[in-house]
């Protein structure tokens, strides 16, 4: 059975992304990657994650799991400013930015 005429000629053309097929070499054990993105897993701080999302989850629940504002978390932004003041900055709340990622601190 041809299962390409189920698809368009778009579709039937489409290749593999070169960076998932780089990244499924990662999973091999022998294979030390270099790559940016890709952090040592033992060094991740997994026992602090787990304290900060219990006790936010204990905490702030009713709020923690919506969305929020683009610019981040208020009271993070306020905070970011007054250790930002005691180096030295004179920098309000509103002229910081706490992304979820590089491209959104890129597009912004």
């Amino acid at each position: 059975m041809d299962r390409n005429s189920y698809f368009s000629d778009r579709a039937n053309k489409m290749q593999r992304s070169v960076i998932r097929e780089l990244l499924k070499l990662t999973h091999n054990p022998e294979i030390i990657s270099f790559a940016g993105g890709l952090p040592a897993p033992v060094t991740f701080p997994v026992d602090h994650v787990r304290a900060a999302f219990d006790t936010v989850m204990e905490e702030e629940s009713h709020t923690a799991l919506q969305y929020g504002p683009t610019e981040g978390d208020l009271r993070l932004r306020k905070d970011l400013a007054e250790l930002m003041a005691r180096d030295g900055m004179d920098i309000s709340p509103d002229h910081v930015l706490v992304t979820t990622a590089s491209q959104q601190g890129l597009t912004w």
